[in-house]
């Protein structure tokens, strides 16, 4: 293999796939990355047990040059931070056929010993029996970042450690929980599917790194067959085992119609949340009550002190009804809801103390009807019917 190919595109390219090597490959060809040159371009892979990721450089752009097809795996590290430092310009990347990689740039000379022999690296993971759509770029990145932080990070449940997607009608429907709490999404597609689209639960991380590379613009093709999943837009390609275990029951848990309901600014509120984070201790509760002065937030740790924190009711605070009861909550989960939802202002729903809270944006247009959570409250003594966050008035 002989390539010739500018050190800002070789490093961009090397940037996008590096989410994708494992940290403890189970193989030791998994550290490294493969480079194929061939007649379409300089495809770079990287490969854990789970998920591929690649980028290609294609072969009629300007900023590279097949001299001679061929391929390596390089370690990704060494190789990475190699062409991370070299000098602008034009890099030239040499196999010796024994087991070494030559990089010749602007007066720099590196030779790199090969991680692995070519032949070792998997090959593709391709969709068999598979169903095609399309989406957006914008519309799927919007999606992927309201629900990927949902998913399980424990791998006790593995099913929940993925993103369930599912078609309904022209409408591709996204949904993790890790059982506390519980984020949707749905995104209109350009077109409804030729085929059934069968459900599948996508690993939440790989599919997370993907779209946090992806581009703002241009579409998304995605292919799902038995047991994989492919994702492809331009350059910028991601295929995935799906996840196998039967996912759990989610339709129907939102309520219809909630009898408490409260709107307030989402900056306001998180910004509040995180304060009173800071003084609810080891369990991180907060309990929040809606009273005639707007929402309490309160806090009490009895090595830290405690909090009590009032958003008003106005124009730029909470529009108010009054609860009969106050709802706690594990602050670390409510502070991630309000980080990704992406409105200005949310409306939170309650049925009764302990039922999960709904939290979806204040406004009532159609995006904003295309995506809820739901947040599991902590049974405290202040959640019971009557009690509230006015009760830590003279301990703060």
């Amino acid at each position: 293999m002989r390539v010739r190919v500018t050190q800002g595109a070789l490093y961009l390219a090397l940037k996008h796939v590096a989410a994708a090597v494992a940290a403890k490959p189970l193989l030791s060809v998994l550290s490294g990355i493969r480079l194929h040159a061939g007649g379409d371009g300089l495809v770079l892979t990287a490969a854990n047990e789970v998920s591929r990721l690649q980028y290609q450089i294609p072969a009629e752009d300007p900023a590279l040059a097949i001299l001679e097809p061929g391929e390596a795996v390089v370690p990704a590290l060494r190789f990475t931070g190699l062409i991370r430092y070299l000098e602008d310009g034009m890099v030239t990347l040499e196999t010796d056929g024994k087991g070494t990689l030559q990089i010749d740039s602007s007066g720099t000379v590196c030779k790199l010993i090969l991680a692995a022999p070519a032949s070792d690296f998997p090959p593709d993971i391709r969709p068999a029996d598979c169903a095609e759509l399309r989406i957006p770029n914008r519309e799927l990145k919007r999606m992927v970042k309201q629900v990927g932080f949902a998913a399980d990070s424990s791998e006790a449940r593995m099913v929940l450690t993925g993103i369930l997607c599912r078609i309904v009608g022209r409408r591709i429907c996204l949904t993790a929980t890790d059982g506390i709490r519980l984020a949707f999404s749905s995104g209109e597609l350009e077109s409804s599917p030729a085929n059934d689209f069968p459900p599948g639960v996508v690993p939440a991380k790989p599919i997370t790194d993907y779209v946090r590379k992806l581009a703002d613009s241009g579409t998304t093709n995605i292919t799902m067959g038995r047991g994989t999943i492919e994702l492809e837009s331009e350059r910028f390609s991601i295929q995935s085992s799906l996840l196998a275990g039967a996912y759990p029951y989610v339709d129907g848990l939102k309520p219809e119609a909630s009898p408490y309901c409260v709107r307030v600014a989402a900056p306001s509120l998180l910004r509040a949340v995180e304060r009173a984070a800071l003084l609810s201790g080891d369990r991180h509760v907060v309990t929040m009550r809606v009273g005639l002065e707007g929402i309490e937030l309160s806090a009490v740790c009895a090595q830290a002190g405690g909090v009590l924190e009032v958003l008003p009711c106005g124009e730029n605070g909470a529009g108010c009804s009054v609860l009969p009861f106050a709802v706690s909550f594990d602050s670390r989960y409510l502070r991630e809801i309000l980080l990704y939802i992406g409105s200005g202002k949310v409306q939170l729903s309650f049925t009764a103390p302990d039922r999960p809270m709904v939290v979806e944006p204040a406004d009532r247009g159609q995006e904003a009807q295309a995506y809820y959570y739901l947040l599991t409250p902590v049974r405290t003594a202040q959640s019971l019917p009557d009690t509230g966050a006015s009760a830590i008035k003279s301990s703060v």
